[in-house]
């Protein structure tokens, strides 16, 4: 997945969110100043070393800009110009993006060449100018804003679609990370080198790990719970389990090629036949270790009943709740009273206080569910 450090002034901030937004749209991970630098941290460093590790940089050209006695981002812009003299020149990796018809400062980058010589991307004229970069960036079959919602919607996160390795793996890794490292930062080169990159890269899309592209590390989100609970939780969100679980769910005897042609339908992908079982392969073996009661789903097979319960929220902050009124009515009907939550949390997998916390917050929803217990 590629990297984008975007170099820019404020001025520039709301097409820059659009830009960002689109990047993000076809699954691209965007750096910008104001969402990575946090108190306390060394802003400068920060800055170029995020600079260095990225896959490309965009450099912010604009009326705004040239009105600037003073900024910041041609200090960017040197550090930009000092990494790209050691990159080949096969390789488009700074990428000067005009926002309006201002002309771009013909700064040197070595060897005889300004930044004139590197061909620039016009979003004075908004498609072409974002169809055309987020193909240089890779992505094959773009997606615009202005998109039909069911395209957008089935394909925002195509930077995973399968997962690489295998489930044993990503948990024996997720449970070797929270008990050597809990929630302190790794090295990316020494995860790599411990649990493979494969591994990384699968828990990383699945969101179980978080990357942090200033410093070239990661950490685990969830480094003190149940890690085969977690990684149930995060499949049952990413769109090509969902798929993968509805067509399970239907014909418990579904082949790899029949899961994975569903898959390519869905999210659009026009996958070979060799891909459709490839994947499908992937996904099938996944969902049947992760959801082994998916034909029939018990209540103590909480992943499987959490999944169910899950509400999907755009820009949600904060954690998914543990328990939601559905589960408790599930419960409520599998369970004689009286409705204690020690034993409710027996039942579920979960511990007490997640319950009495519940019951807590919730006290009205409570009542109507188990009355007056």
């Amino acid at each position: 997945m590629s990297e984008v450090f975007i170099s820019y002034v404020r001025e520039d901030k709301g097409v820059v969110d659009k830009l960002s937004n689109s990047l993000a749209l076809n699954g691209i991970s965007v750096w910008l100043d104001r969402e990575k630098l946090f108190p306390g941290i060394r802003w400068k460093a920060a800055i170029a070393q995020a600079i260095r590790s990225g896959t490309f940089f965009l450099s912010i050209h604009s009326k705004a800009r040239t009105e600037r006695d003073v900024s910041y981002v041609n200090e960017e812009l040197t550090v930009a110009i000092e990494e790209i003299r050691k990159r080949p020149m096969s390789r488009p990796w700074l990428i000067p993006v005009k926002l309006d018809d201002t002309d771009i400062e013909p700064r040197s980058i070595g060897g005889g060449e300004t930044i004139l010589d590197l061909q620039y991307c016009d979003l004075s004229d908004w498609k072409p100018g974002i169809i055309a970069l987020l193909r240089v960036l890779g992505v094959k079959d773009p997606i615009l804003d202005d998109d039909p919602p069911e395209k957008s919607a089935m394909k925002h996160k195509r930077s995973f679609v399968a997962p690489g390795g295998t489930v044993e793996n990503a948990l024996n890794a997720l449970k070797a990370i929270s008990i050597k490292y809990g929630a302190k930062k790794i090295d990316r080169s020494s995860a790599y080198s411990e649990f493979t990159e494969t591994v990384v890269h699968d828990l990383s899309s699945l969101g179980l790990l978080q990357s942090d592209y200033t410093d070239r590390t990661v950490r685990l989100v969830n480094p003190h719970g149940d890690q085969h609970f977690a990684l149930a939780v995060a499949v049952a969100q990413k769109p090509a389990f969902k798929v993968a679980i509805d067509i399970l769910q239907e014909d418990l005897n579904a082949t790899a090629i029949d899961v994975g042609r569903a898959v390519s339908d869905a999210l659009d992908r026009d996958w070979s036949e060799g891909s459709m079982r490839r994947n499908g392969h992937a996904l099938r073996k996944w969902v049947f270790l992760l959801y082994p009661n998916l034909r029939s789903p018990k209540l103590g097979d909480k992943a499987y009943l959490y999944s169910r319960g899950l509400v999907q929220k755009r820009k949600r902050k904060g954690p998914t709740p543990l328990l939601t009124a559905e589960i408790l009515c599930e419960v409520r009907d599998k369970i004689k009273p009286p409705f204690w939550p020690k034993k409710i949390a027996e039942m579920l997998g979960l511990s007490s206080e997640t319950v009495r916390g519940f019951r807590r917050r919730n006290r009205n929803i409570w009542k109507e569910i188990f009355g007056d217990d």
